[in-house]
């Protein structure tokens, strides 16, 4: 029998038990690493998020410089815009995520081919 290990053969037996343990931790970590990887909701999720992030500081920022901008009656339109957009903020992330997860199914097909 060959073993990568030529000192394997000298090892005591709590030796090797706490080398089986490092082996089963690296692993577990391995396999933790790999479901991450697979787990197609979960980078969904997290690239949603990132995005409702950019949108909402994109929007924050547009605001003010319309508001700086712009004359007084325009300015608190646009403040009213803003304000509605961040009350139905659910039903624009629903739409954003469709969209998001729309284009992963369509990277991942042409891939495919």
């Amino acid at each position: 029998m060959s073993t990568e290990n030529p000192q394997a053969d000298s090892a005591t037996p709590e030796e090797l038990r706490e080398q089986a343990e490092r082996t089963r931790e690296e692993l577990g970590d391995s396999v933790a690493a790999l479901t991450k990887r697979t787990d197609v909701r979960a980078q969904v999720m997290q690239k949603s998020a990132a995005v409702k992030e950019q949108v909402g500081e994109k929007a924050a920022r547009a605001a003010e410089a319309v508001k700086d901008k712009a004359p007084e009656p325009v300015g608190d339109a646009t403040v009213e815009v803003v304000r509605a957009v961040r009350t139905r903020r659910t039903p624009l992330l629903a739409a954003g995520a469709a969209v998001l997860v729309t284009l992963v199914v369509i990277g991942r097909r042409r891939r495919r081919r």
